[in-house]
């Protein structure tokens, strides 16, 4: 009886619940570069995602901060007794208190990336 000397060049993976079942037809060195691009790409994702809500978060925060201090700097101290242009500088203040609500609802929007799970870590 003779046995067959050729391997199998392919591969099969589950992984979790979250990916689904691949076949990877390079064998197991396939399989192993494919997940190391997958993961890779799932790191460069959830970078991505972090600056882009850090970016956000502090553009809300320096909006807000601007928006408050203009408003009180106007209330107290008025350039000249003019109502027209008071009224003009406070609302000038709420403008920029949209801005803040538009920046937040583009925080909202923004898709949650989930952390990459790393083999190893506890985190």
């Amino acid at each position: 009886m003779r046995f067959s000397s050729g391997r199998s060049r392919r591969c099969s993976s589950s992984t979790s619940a979250r990916t689904s079942r691949g076949v990877f037809a390079g064998g197991w060195v396939g399989y192993l570069e494919e997940r190391a691009t997958a993961r890779r790409h799932a790191e460069e994702a959830f970078t991505d995602y972090q600056d882009k809500r850090r970016a956000l978060e502090d553009r809300a925060r320096s909006q807000r901060q601007w928006a408050v201090q203009g408003a009180s700097r106007e209330k107290k101290n008025p350039k000249d007794n003019d109502k027209a242009q008071r009224d003009f500088r406070l609302n000038r203040t709420e403008k920029q208190a949209a801005k803040v609500r538009v920046t937040e609802k583009a925080l909202d929007r923004l898709d949650v990336v989930d952390k990459p799970w790393r083999a190893g870590t506890s985190s």
